[in-house]
């Protein structure tokens, strides 16, 4: 008859091994994205915006991409051929992307 040692549970206490470093690393880079990602929708949510001006490259459709891109886009009243116009443009650079009017 052989007697089958028992593994033991892993618990928080034990000393660093590879894997779980790893594992944790892993982990915090997940949350910390999870984080970023929901932090930059929630700011993008807050700018007023509606999906249809959104669109900033003026292809038809809102993409998740230009729904979070938009806390960095700024719009400012401008006039063009005698009309009111809207100017949407980027915030850092303030190079224009489009003018509605």
């Amino acid at each position: 008859m052989t007697v089958r040692k028992r593994r033991h549970r892993e618990t928080l206490y034990e000393p660093m091994t590879w894997r779980r470093g790893v594992a944790y690393l892993t982990a915090a880079a997940i949350v910390f994205l999870a984080l970023y990602v929901g932090f930059l929708s929630y700011s993008a949510s807050q700018t007023g915006y509606t999906w249809r001006e959104m669109d900033w490259n003026s292809s038809g459709h809102t993409s998740p991409f230009e729904f979070l891109r938009s806390n960095g886009i700024g719009r400012r009243g401008v006039e063009h051929g005698g009309r009111a116009c809207t100017e949407y443009f980027e915030i850092r650079s303030r190079r224009p992307l489009r003018v509605d009017c």
